[in-house]
């Protein structure tokens, strides 16, 4: 995060958002767009992380790691573990309305399609989470691509 880069093949988390560690609370915005003015920040993160097409051109363009229903996420690392011996780091990041089924047929799917192992995380299923933004609740839709494969 000091050097602005990506620490692996995970979306961007949110165009704004906190990150509240043992050492402080740090305000980000989205590197790709250099959202970096604190009041723009301010604005996406109160949005719930979303762009703000009055401020940023081409906001529906851009899409979040909660805007992604967990089925893409799950094939998204499973197009990258095709390629590589080791696992791959990747959360797979789901609504907050998520059901403990939903779950396990995150499990199911991911090992259906070869993957070595996953990380799950429910969004608000903690008291404190590390990465957050406003309250904005997402309810995802799984893409085209999900739907043909699950048919």
């Amino acid at each position: 995060m000091i050097a602005g880069c990506s620490s692996g093949i995970e979306p961007v988390f949110s165009l704004a958002y906190t990150k509240t560690v043992l050492v402080g609370t740090f305000h980000y915005g989205c590197p790709v767009l250099s959202l970096k003015h604190p009041d723009i920040v301010q604005q996406v993160a109160a949005n719930g992380g979303v762009m703000i097409p009055d401020i940023i051109p081409d906001a529906d363009v851009y899409c979040t790691a909660r805007q992604i229903h967990w089925t893409d996420h799950v094939f998204a690392q499973a197009a990258w573990q095709r390629w590589v011996g080791n696992s791959i780091s990747k959360t797979i990041n789901m609504a907050a309305n998520c059901t403990i089924q939903d779950v396990r047929d995150a499990y199911v799917l991911a090992h259906s399609l070869g993957c070595r192992g996953i990380t799950v995380y429910r969004d608000t299923s903690r008291d404190v989470q590390v990465l957050e933004n406003s309250n904005v609740q997402y309810d995802p839709v799984p893409s085209d691509v999900v739907g043909r494969y699950l048919a």
